[in-house]
């Protein structure tokens, strides 16, 4: 029998409700030999003797799958100690709440096969939102602008060689809020091959309206600092501030929905946005503010407008 050329590691916390159907997709997959890794991060609820569960439902000498279990919490974590297990050319990272159609893997591997200079094939997703479908794409040019802006390097968007995951450094435990774009941004320095796999969408992604709700209390705005100075820092010199651009879009956003924000956090993101333009020199200054009063009033398509006067 052929050895397994993917693995798919499935970071699970606390979703007994929906990972079944997760994993169900995963094993509906027409692709084999494949490899899925399950790493448990510490759930309280009914996760792991579901993920038992399924294993004994499923695993087959064509289709291997192990149970970890990751006490350190977090989703890097327990997508690190995944990747250490994977024995694969090619590794999938996928969430336990989201779907993946019958021929996502085979098509993956088809075009990895017709593309053998390949590091990272990508595809675009559909992400649903209530009653809402927006189609997020996956982008070969321009990466790094199209990943800090658009998510363009969001975990379920690409798979990718696994030395290459582990030369970048892998995931970073400490980094708990935008991880997938602080590490997209790290594999994208190595200058990787791109390659998008189609226009067929083969995964499903599902949103809850408190998932990307208002930051209300200004939080996000501290959460990620870190890895924006991470990204910064890993983009080449003369892009560092695309940094500072996100600040501003994010500081607008709290203000734009003022309604539903505290005073706090009204008070830290007009202090954001001031001291960001406190540093900012020549056009970025006047750039920098615009994006912000753009966003402040409530409008978006801020990335399309900037990209070609800072890209």
């Amino acid at each position: 029998m052929k050895k397994p050329l993917v693995t798919v590691v499935v970071p699970v916390f606390n979703r007994e409700t929906v990972v079944y159907k997760t994993l169900d997709s995963i094993a509906r997959q027409s692709a084999r030999p494949i490899s899925v890794i399950l790493v448990d991060n510490n759930s309280t609820d009914n996760s792991l003797q579901i993920l038992n569960r399924w294993k004994e439902e499923n695993n087959a000498p064509d289709f291997s799958v192990k149970i970890l279990s990751q006490p350190i919490p977090g989703a890097a974590a327990a997508r690190n100690m995944g990747l250490q297990a994977v024995e694969t050319k090619w590794v999938m990272f996928f969430d336990s709440d989201d779907y993946m159609h019958p021929n996502h893997i085979s098509r993956a591997l088809q075009t990895a096969q017709e593309n053998p200079q390949a590091d990272i094939i990508g595809w675009d997703n559909l992400y649903h939102i209530g009653k809402k479908t927006i189609r997020c794409k996956f982008h070969t040019k321009k990466p790094q602008w199209h990943s800090l802006f658009g998510g363009s390097m969001a975990t379920l968007r690409y798979f990718a060689k696994t030395e290459l995951i582990k030369k970048a450094g892998a995931w970073n435990n400490d980094v708990r809020f935008w991880d997938d774009i602080e590490l997209g941004i790290r594999l994208l320095k190595l200058k990787p091959t791109l390659v998008h796999a189609g226009k067929e969408i083969t995964v499903d992604v599902f949103l809850s309206p408190d998932s990307i709700s208002v930051d209300s209390d200004g939080a996000n705005l501290d959460r990620m600092e870190m890895p924006l100075n991470l990204m910064a820092a890993n983009l080449p010199p003369q892009n560092a501030i695309w940094a500072d651009y996100v600040r501003m879009v994010e500081a607008g956003n709290v203000l734009a929905h003022q309604s539903n924000a505290t005073s706090q956090a009204k008070t830290k993101a007009k202090k954001l946005a001031k001291k960001v333009l406190s540093r900012a020199l020549g056009k970025h200054k006047f750039l920098l503010w615009t994006t912000f009063l753009y966003r402040k009033l409530g409008f978006r398509g801020h990335a399309i407008f900037l990209r070609p006067l800072i890209s």
